[in-house]
């Protein structure tokens, strides 16, 4: 609450009660640290008053366009992940049951970096950290194909003319 004020008064904007309880319910799901984090670091760069899209960004970061190659795989990959993750139990001995998918080196590497499956497992169900998970496993996925695209030893050309063709296929 401090933190917005501050915000409001460095911004000169006035801060309502009315606008501090929407901001504040709006806000509510964010972890205090990053959102502190950001509402400092807001003082210091905003010229106006930000909108709550505007604070949840600088928390959370800008979300992938879904629309892109990139953030329709990142979120294919999350959708495989959380299925796996659905079929894990920390009590079972090798942590599946049922038919549970095989995952790709990169959607484990992935699952992994964000304490996963134990972390996805445990909040799925509407836990606060769901949205912080997904983000950070869009990151470190992503990080998984830029790591292989280096690996592969393909030229940046090369890469765009396949990403290219994917794209087209995609279409269909």
């Amino acid at each position: 609450m401090q933190a917005l004020y501050a915000l409001a008064e460095a911004t000169n904007e006035p801060l309502t009660k009315p606008r501090l309880k929407v901001y504040l319910e709006a806000l509510a799901d964010l972890p205090p640290e990053g959102l502190m984090r950001a509402l400092e670091s807001l003082v210091l760069t905003s010229r106006w008053f930000p909108k709550i899209p505007e604070i949840r960004e600088a928390v959370l970061g800008k979300p992938l366009d879904p629309k892109t190659l990139e953030g329709v795989e990142c979120e294919l990959a999350w959708e495989h992940v959380t299925h796996y993750c659905r079929k894990w139990h920390p009590d079972i001995e090798f942590g599946t049951y049922g038919q549970a998918p095989p995952l790709t080196s990169a959607e484990r590497r992935a699952m992994l970096a964000v304490g996963a499956p134990f972390r996805i497992w445990e909040n799925m169900d509407g836990g606060r950290e769901w949205p912080f998970i997904r983000k950070a496993f869009f990151e470190a996925y992503s990080r998984q194909g830029k790591i292989a695209q280096l690996e592969s030893g393909k030229s940046k050309g090369q890469l765009t003319g396949e990403i290219k063709m994917i794209a087209e296929k995609l279409k269909m």
